[in-house]
C-alpha cells in the first residue's frame, strides 16, 4: 500500500501543477471488498475437496484534470487477497497487484475527439467489448481510438499493438493473448431506437515463439428499441478469418433480448446461440467456436462462470441459453435481481442436449448516495449428461455467494 500511496502523491503534485485557466481537476476514489464462497465455481467440485472462502479488495483512485479541449485521466489501483502480505513472510510470495487500470489523454478537435493510452472499451450492450467491472482488476485496453460525431451518428475508430517490451527483432507475444485488436463502431439514434454497426478485427501469433499472425475478424449489428413498456434489443455477429492456430474460422452469435417494465418490476426474456461444432457434418479444418474477444459474458452466461469458456468447457458444440431475468426496485433503496438460465448444446448426437440450470440471485442495498451492499447466491443443477462431459461422477452440490461492499464516494471537483 505503501507504493500505492507514494504513487497517488506524484499524480497529485503532477495534475495539479497543470495551469487552471478555468479548467477543472477532479478526483474519484473506490473501495470495493468482496467475501467469496466457492463450491464447485466454474467447474464441478469433487465431493472430497474443501470449498475455497477468501476476501478481495479493489482500491483504486482516478485523477483528472478536464478543459474545454483536453481530458488526462489517471486510475492507479491496487488489488489483493487479504493476507497476501508478504512482508509477514518472505519466502511467501505477495500476489498483489498494483497496477495503472486508465492512463489517457483525449484531445478534442471540433466534433472529433482522439484518445491515446490505456482506456475502457465500452460498446453497446458489452457483448464483445465490456470493461468487465465485476472483476477485481476490470479490463482496459492500450489503444488509439478517433472519435467524430455529427448530427445524431457516432463513429469511433481504434488500433491497438501489443508488445512485452522493448526489442531490436522479433514480435513474439503470448498467444492466448491479443497481439492486436482493432476496430471499427458506427451508431445512429433515433427517437427511441439505437442502431450499431460493429466491426472487430483480432491478431494472435501461432505459439509464444512465433512470428507469424493469424487476423480474425468479427462483424455484425446491434439493435435497442422500446416501445412504451416493452423493449427489444438483440445482436447478430459473425466470425471469420483464422484463429490462433491458424486454421479457418467460421461462427456466430445471436442474441434476443424482449422486456417488459411494469411499476418497479422489470422482467426480460433472452435467448442467446453461440456456434459451435457440429460432429456429424463438420470439417475439422474449419473452427466453428465464437470469440467473445473482451466481452462481458458473466453478465450473460451467469455467475458461475460455467460458460465462460464454452468451446472447451462442453465438448465445442455449441451452446443455448434461454434466460429469464426479473429485476425490482424497492424505492430506489434496494435492488432485487434473479436470473434463470437453462443452457443446452446447440448441437449434439444425443438426443438430450440440456447441460443444466443456475440460478443467480442478487440483493443490493443502497447505504447512502456514496456506498451499497451487496449479496449473491448462485447455484447450478447439472444434468447427467454435462457430469459425463466433466469427467466427474462423485461431484459437491455446485454453488456459489459472495458479499459486497463498495465505497465510491462522488466526484470532487476543484475550479479555478
Amino acid at each position: 500500500m505503501k507504493i500505492l500511496q507514494i504513487i497517488t502523491i506524484a499524480l497529485f503534485g503532477i495534475i495539479s501543477n497543470l495551469p487552471a485557466n478555468n479548467n477543472n481537476l477532479y478526483v474519484e476514489p473506490e473501495m470495493r471488498n468482496r467475501l467469496e464462497f466457492r463450491s464447485g465455481y466454474r467447474s464441478p467440485a469433487h465431493i472430497n475437496s474443501t470449498p475455497s472462502i477468501f476476501i478481495s479488495q479493489r482500491t483504486r483512485l482516478s485523477l483528472g484534470y478536464k478543459s474545454s479541449n483536453f481530458k488526462l485521466k489517471l486510475s492507479p489501483q491496487d488489488i489483493r487477497v487479504w493476507g497476501d502480505e508478504a512482508k509477514y513472510n518472505n519466502s511467501l510470495a505477495n500476489n498483489s497487484s498494483l497496477n495503472l487500470y486508465e492512463g489517457f489523454a483525449e484531445v478534442k478537435m471540433k466534433n472529433s475527439r482522439l484518445t491515446i493510452g490505456r482506456q475502457n472499451l465500452n460498446y453497446d450492450n458489452n457483448w464483445l467489448l465490456a470493461k468487465r467491472n465485476w472483476l477485481q482488476q476490470g479490463i482496459s485496453t492500450d489503444a488509439i481510438v478517433f472519435k467524430t460525431e455529427y448530427n445524431n451518428y457516432k463513429i469511433h475508430l481504434a488500433g491497438s499493438w501489443n508488445s512485452l517490451q522493448e526489442s531490436n527483432s522479433n514480435i513474439f507475444y503470448p498467444a492466448n493473448r491479443y497481439k492486436t485488436l482493432n476496430y471499427l463502431w458506427a451508431n445512429r439514434e433515433f427517437s427511441n431506437t439505437e442502431i450499431s454497426f460493429l466491426h472487430i478485427s483480432t491478431g494472435q501469433t501461432k505459439s509464444d515463439t512465433s512470428n507469424h499472425l493469424n487476423l480474425k475478424h468479427t462483424t455484425g449489428y446491434y439493435l435497442n428499441t422500446k416501445i412504451n413498456d416493452f423493449g427489444f434489443s438483440g445482436n447478430a455477429y459473425y466470425q471469420y478469418g483464422r484463429n490462433q492456430s491458424g486454421n479457418m474460422v467460421s461462427a456466430y452469435l445471436l442474441y434476443a433480448n424482449l422486456s417488459y417494465m411494469i411499476l418497479n418490476l422489470n422482467a426480460e426474456a433472452r435467448v442467446t446461440f453461440l456456434s459451435g461444432i457440429n460432429r456429424s457434418t463438420s470439417d475439422k479444418i474449419i473452427d466453428n467456436n465464437f470469440d467473445l474477444i473482451l466481452g462481458g459474458n458473466r453478465k450473460y452466461l451467469g455467475f458461475m462462470n460455467y460458460f465462460v469458456n464454452y468451446k472447451f468447457q462442453e465438448n465445442q458444440t455449441g451452446l443455448v441459453d434461454y434466460t429469464l431475468n426479473l429485476n425490482y426496485n424497492i424505492r430506489n433503496k434496494v435492488i432485487l435481481r434473479n436470473k434463470t438460465h437453462f443452457f443446452s448444446m446447440l448441437y449434439d448426437n444425443d438426443i438430450n442436449n440440456f447441460l443444466g440450470m443456475e440460478n443467480d440471485f442478487i440483493v443490493r442495498i443502497r447505504l447512502d448516495k456514496w456506498s451499497a451492499l451487496d449479496f449473491g447466491y448462485m447455484f447450478f443443477l447439472p444434468t447427467e449428461h454435462f457430469k459425463s462431459i466433466q469427467n466427474i461422477d462423485e461431484a459437491r452440490f455446485p454453488q456459489y455467494a459472495f458479499m459486497q461492499i463498495s465505497i465510491n464516494p462522488d466526484r470532487f471537483i476543484f475550479s479555478n
